[in-house]
């Protein structure tokens, strides 16, 4: 991390990623619907259709997202700065939302809000979003066959935030399907386990988990430290030297 990025990190206490909900999915590892955890692994016993790479379509392609199940109309946020680059139709009823988003340790990737209540979206194609600003609710996915929601979870009405993740350097917005397979999407598409894990953590955990050391958000600065780190003359040995000023700032628990 550049020192400046280190600086307004412990200024602002930011988070580089958030989780594109505000309470924990009810298909959370101890949620109500735990037998359908969205970040299963394909060989953990409760895989299930709501993770990344699950069968869909007889087989014939593979899912190309986690989803995450929620009560109806849960708020959806955006997980970090960006700029809203589509929203579309999508699946039965429902719409999506595709953002570019670029983090200050210089990520770019673009994330596909998928399945959300077109009569709840909050942004325009072309607006900015900060992070945590709403773009949307969570949907109710109705069959345009049956007229009824779909079977996703037995005798249960399922709403949901449908995540896929673009981290590729393509400049265009994804489309929302592809003849390419498996997943019938970009060949940029990544599992989007990692970011998703990333901004759970940052949202719903009070203390990162690093033995004794206090999470980088949580150190305080001395004016002689933020002027030391913005000393441009002390760059070529920035990473002993700055390591040197912040060891006394760790506080140990």
């Amino acid at each position: 991390m550049h020192p400046v990025v280190f600086l307004d990190a412990v200024s602002n206490d930011q988070k580089l990623i958030i989780f594109p909900l505000k309470v924990k999915p009810k298909n959370d590892i101890n949620g109500v619907w735990k037998n359908y955890y969205w970040a299963a692994s394909l060989s953990d016993s409760n895989a299930s259709q709501t993770i990344f790479g699950r069968n869909r379509s007889g087989g014939s392609r593979k899912h190309a997202a986690r989803d995450l199940y929620t009560e109806p109309s849960t708020e959806v946020v955006a997980v970090c700065d960006g700029t809203v680059k589509s929203i579309t139709a999508y699946y039965m009823g429902t719409s999506q939302i595709t953002i570019e988003h670029k983090t200050n340790d210089n990520r770019r990737f673009f994330a596909r809000y998928g399945e959300v209540d077109p009569n709840s979206i909050t942004v325009n194609a072309g607006d900015n979003v900060s992070q945590g600003s709403i773009i949307a609710k969570t949907g109710l996915m109705i069959s345009p066959e049956t007229n009824r929601h779909p079977t996703i979870i037995a005798g249960q009405t399922v709403y949901m935030l449908h995540f896929e993740y673009y981290p590729g350097n393509k400049s265009e917005s994804p489309p929302n399907n592809t003849l390419d397979l498996p997943y019938r999407r970009r060949n940029d598409l990544r599992d989007p386990l990692e970011i998703l894990r990333e901004g759970y953590e940052n949202t719903f955990s009070e203390n990162v988990k690093n033995g004794n050391r206090i999470d980088i958000n949580q150190l305080q600065v001395s004016d002689e430290g933020k002027a030391f780190i913005k000393d441009g003359s002390h760059l070529s040995q920035n990473l002993i030297m700055i390591q040197r000023a912040i060891a006394p700032l760790v506080m140990v628990t």
